[in-house]
């Protein structure tokens, strides 16, 4: 099965990508719209293979490349492979390409960032101007602000020293000190907050004076892919903010424009519907001034708006965005048996029909479940005998909880612990789940980005694999001969500790008793701190998680208990992340299985998902009357719709659905979709 093309269908898809080619030849941008398992990525390296033989001797004498950004990290090195060395194409993700490009316009870069500063300081002066919180500090007089603020920067450290104890401690330690300030130690937590805002925006300040007086290190803005959060005042940007800035400087100098256009005429996009805005933005206003100045510059969207399932991501609006560009769509399923193909055409419900390039599609099976939670280990374990389930055939099952998925992976006391830290209580509730089990380190919170980094190191030296390059950044490697590389091993392997603070505690020893400063000055930069103490970690850790402090015996249990978590189980967790999980059967989130692709299947559904009671029952209780939705409506069957089909195209060959709520009022929604629903007989 899955093996057999015709002539027919191979001149189709040659034709197909043929059209790109033309685009490629005339200069013309274009959107590749291709469906699930549509061979997307194939299309996308012919197509730069193309470009390398069609114009790769022009390219090259004149010293462009071609830029290939992706989503992923993965997806860059699977393309690359695909492509094999060349050295006139450029794959990476957004985020290292956008930063490649502009971080040599430092100057451009330094007012943005001097702006943005301004603008950081304006927000906070408002808020403690306005703030009812800050209500004991707005009524003292300048002098006494200003009293306030040198006790308290003198006693800095004291006071990060004393941020999650009791408030009772934390009055006793300052009371004293602050006999002249008794009104703003009656809040404790109006207290840091106001302590911490003032720091904050002291840092803003001299980080702005520096800037005016071009002191060194404030000359340069730098982005660092290892952290997730901005330090601004240390002139370091994370992720979101770089997209923000390459927007501005792009969008803001001509000059600029001009450079990136002719230095790479070619830009192609993988997976355009995760795209963030911001990217666009930025490629339209190179399109449009390249032909105001009338240079050549190609963009090229591949991608699947019906696959846009990230709240960030462009989507299905990028049609409307793009006017003028080339529209080509790809019909073929490389795949997915037909089966599936049917169904999955059934749920998208728009131009793009696919079938199978393959003339021996046939022979999948598809099958939806009416039953019970309570069925589901049953249900699993029935198809783990009926299909052979083993470690060469894997069962791969999409859970409707996050907490599930984490239990049945493992780890599930690790995702209970987190869940509980109070940043996540109330309309903050869903960010756990994509900052605790997201594949995309990016999208890691920045506590759980700590235990990953200090996990990775933990997993890579119990690895004999593992290549110390593996280990150290660039700029560390280059400092240290091969002695000094095998003494920096030596000290990390003596590490012990069966929880993660106690491992954590052990690494933060050996580095401070490195003569050589390398373990020191290795750990601050995965830590991100500038003092290496196991107080600091776990101060930082404390105020992310528990940003209104832990002097309740209750937060203090909690962050305890995440401090505490045995090193095992943050390696169960550590291995979900990375993908290498073990066993026959492996278990996903919905969201994890983008891009992925499985020969056996099973998709637990029910009429709730994440925090909405009514998700998949909304979807077929109203597919049969879609148009009479209004645009609230029609933007959540989207968004159901688009989870729906991107979990059931992961399917190659065997899926079954198991809805665990009851189906009567909604039966013929499903029915229209899937056919027979059949009954639980175990």
């Amino acid at each position: 099965m899955l093996s057999i093309i015709s002539e027919r269908n191979k001149n189709i898809e040659n034709n197909t990508n043929k059209k790109i080619f033309a685009c490629i030849d005339d200069g013309a941008s274009f959107i590749f719209n291709a469906g699930a398992g549509s061979g997307k990525t194939y299309s996308l390296v012919e197509s730069l293979k193309y470009l390398i033989s069609k114009k790769g001797e022009f390219l090259k004498y004149h010293n462009h490349n071609v830029i290939c950004i992706t989503f992923t990290n993965v997806a860059a090195e699977e393309i690359k492979q695909r492509l094999g060395n060349s050295s006139l194409a450029i794959v990476s993700t957004i985020h290292d390409r956008m930063w490649d490009i502009i971080q040599h316009h430092q100057p451009q870069l330094v007012e943005i960032h001097f702006n943005k500063l301004k603008n950081e300081i304006a927000i906070i002066e408002d808020e403690i101007s306005n703030d009812g919180k800050f209500v004991n500090y707005q009524t003292l007089s300048e002098d006494k602000k200003k009293v306030f603020f040198e006790i308290m920067f003198d006693n800095k450290n004291l006071f990060y020293g004393v941020y999650n104890k009791p408030a009772v401690e934390i009055r006793v330690s300052f009371s004293e000190k602050l006999r002249d300030y008794p009104s703003l130690l009656r809040n404790i937590e109006n207290f840091k907050k106001i302590t911490t805002s003032l720091f904050k925006l002291d840092n803003y300040k001299k980080c702005v004076v520096a800037i005016k007086q071009k002191q060194r290190r404030y000359d340069t803005v730098t982005y660092d892919a290892r952290y997730n959060n901005d330090a601004l005042h240390k002139m370091r940007i994370s992720h979101d903010t770089l997209l923000e800035y390459a927007r501005e400087i792009v969008l803001k100098y001509d000059a600029l424009k001009q450079i990136i256009i002719d230095k790479y005429p070619y830009v192609f996009v993988d997976e355009y519907q995760d795209t963030n805005p911001y990217v666009i933005d930025i490629l339209s206003s190179l399109v449009e001034y390249s032909k105001e100045i009338n240079h050549p510059f190609c963009v090229g969207y591949l991608g699947d708006s019906a696959q846009n399932i990230y709240d960030d991501g462009i989507g299905d609006e990028i049609q409307a965005q793009l006017n003028g560009f080339v529209v080509i769509n790809k019909n073929f399923n490389r795949r997915s048996a037909k089966e599936i193909i049917t169904i999955a055409n059934r749920i998208r419900n728009d131009e793009i029909k696919q079938r199978s390039i393959f003339s021996d599609s046939a022979g999948g099976s598809i099958k939806f479940y009416q039953g019970t939670l309570e069925n589901t280990d049953a249900f699993m374990q029935k198809y783990k005998e009926q299909w052979g389930i083993n470690n060469n055939n894997k069962l791969h099952c999409f859970l409707l909880t996050n907490s599930t998925v984490a239990e049945y992976s493992g780890f599930g006391v690790f995702y209970s612990a987190f869940k509980e830290a109070d940043i996540y209580k109330g309309g903050n509730y869903d960010a756990l789940n994509t900052e605790l089990l997201s594949d995309d380190i990016k999208k890691l919170g920045n506590a759980q980005l700590i235990y990953y980094k200090i996990i990775d190191i933990h997993s890579k030296l119990r690895d004999p694999q593992t290549q110390i390059a593996e280990f150290l950044p660039i700029e560390l490697k280059q400092k240290m001969n091969l002695g000094d590389l095998r003494a920096f091993i030596s000290n990390l392997n003596q590490a012990t500790g069966s929880t993660f603070v106690e491992y954590l505690n052990s690494l933060i020893n050996i580095a401070n008793q490195d003569v050589s400063g390398h373990c020191t000055t290795f750990l601050k930069s995965v830590l991100d701190v500038d003092n290496l103490s196991l107080t600091d970690v776990k101060q930082k850790i404390a105020g992310i998680l528990f940003p209104n402090g832990t002097e309740s015996q209750e937060a203090a249990e909690k962050l305890e208990v995440i401090l505490n978590l045995e090193v095992s189980i943050c390696e169960s967790w550590h291995r979900f992340i990375r993908r290498e999980t073990n066993g026959d059967v492996v278990y996903h989130t919905y969201h994890g299985t983008k891009g992925l692709e499985f020969d056996n299947v099973i998709i637990i559904m029910g009429n709730a998902f994440g925090r909405e009671r009514n998700y998949f029952k909304f979807y077929f209780s109203h597919y049969q009357c879609q148009n009479s939705l209004n645009d609230e409506e029609k933007e959540k069957m989207t968004k159901v719709k688009n989870l729906l089909y991107v979990s059931l195209t992961r399917a190659i060959k065997n899926l079954r659905i198991l809805y665990v709520d009851e189906t009567t009022n909604f039966n013929q929604g499903i029915k229209n979709l899937f056919g027979e629903i059949h009954s639980i007989s175990m």
